[in-house]
């Protein structure tokens, strides 16, 4: 099967809230609003049944980073996508997928995509950006919503153009995609290992960062805030779009 398969997809180019994830509650009326701009020509062969939709982004199978990364040499691969590793350095540095870029902040994020060398920036802005945490659910589609409310900051004066239109998540994360590339026998992470965020030998390191520090703070923080959002969510008529938090 061909690794780059494109399809056509609407993406929501309006002035309604910018992180706008796909959801069956959406009404015809929302769906048409969403499409009404533009649409995207997704070049690489995409999840059928993704861990998370979005419009924002779509998702890929750990198969076809791997088939990019047997086809292309890694000058090839880089010059046309910016992988990004959205775990903390420990995860990183204990393996990662081969080519990928460290990147667990925002404001790191921002440094990288929008470099202040102008030079630099038509360089990076010409990659198509792929996202993976370590299961794909929390940090790194957070960073790729980041990256599109940045772009949609700087773009104001463009709407509806942004720099990144097509962009990707790892679906399931690293750790589907170290456990097929073992299973495959494929030379595709480096080292060849994985750690977990929670692996009681890094539990000092976890707590050295703050985006992690700030949610373990009050203990029920985050539990809270999702009680909170549910509450939220069930108070929205049919027509209100899911939003996602970041």
């Amino acid at each position: 099967m061909s690794l780059v398969k494109a399809k056509t997809f609407s993406v929501s180019q309006c002035k309604m809230p910018q992180f706008i994830v796909w959801s069956p509650k959406l009404s015809p009326q929302i769906v048409s609003f969403l499409s009404l701009t533009y649409s995207i020509n997704y070049s690489l062969r995409t999840t059928e049944k993704p861990l998370l939709n979005s419009i924002a982004f779509k998702s890929i199978d750990a198969e076809v980073i791997i088939e990019l990364l047997m086809k292309l040499t890694a000058d090839e691969f880089t010059n046309k996508y910016a992988l990004i590793d959205c775990r903390y350095p420990f995860e990183y540095n204990g393996g990662h997928i081969k080519l990928a870029v460290n990147i667990y902040d925002r404001k790191k994020l921002v440094d990288y995509f929008y470099p202040n060398d102008a030079l630099r920036f038509i360089e990076i802005s010409r990659k198509i950006p792929i996202f993976y945490c370590e299961y794909s659910k929390i940090r790194g589609p957070n960073m790729a919503y980041a990256l599109r409310a940045e772009d949609r900051i700087r773009n104001k004066l463009n709407y509806p153009m942004v720099d990144y239109l097509e962009m990707y998540i790892l679906d399931r994360g690293y750790k589907n995609f170290y456990e097929i590339n073992q299973r495959i026998n494929k030379d595709c992470c480096e080292p060849d290992a994985y750690i977990p965020m929670n692996d009681p030998r890094f539990i000092s390191d976890l707590m050295n960062y703050d985006l992690h520090r700030s949610k373990s703070t009050s203990g029920t923080k985050s539990k809270s805030m999702k009680k909170q959002w549910k509450r939220k969510k069930r108070k929205k008529t049919s027509l209100d779009p899911v939003l996602e938090e970041v």
